[in-house]
């Protein structure tokens, strides 16, 4: 078959092998700290991990009048 076989080690220290149909490997997002400066310049309120802080309704609005936001700025973004 096509599938991938992973080794790894689990919490405990056990290597552990399984077989995947697709592996995706990322590594943790965050803000860059230019961007948390200039919302804090702006006064753009910051959600609890530093992203601007928008409602589920009006995603690209910002706390601020008149300031929008976009991108992964906006919140961390699904990988396709």
């Amino acid at each position: 078959n096509d599938n991938l076989e992973v080794q790894y080690a689990d919490e405990s220290g056990l290597i552990k092998v399984e077989e995947f149909d697709m592996v995706v490997l990322s590594v943790g997002l965050q803000p860059s700290r230019d961007a948390i400066e200039l919302a804090e310049r702006l006064e753009v309120e910051l959600n609890h991990y530093n992203f601007a802080e928008t409602s589920s309704f009006e995603p690209v609005k910002t706390s601020r009048d008149g300031v929008y936001v976009c991108g992964s700025f906006r919140d961390c973004k699904d990988i396709p």
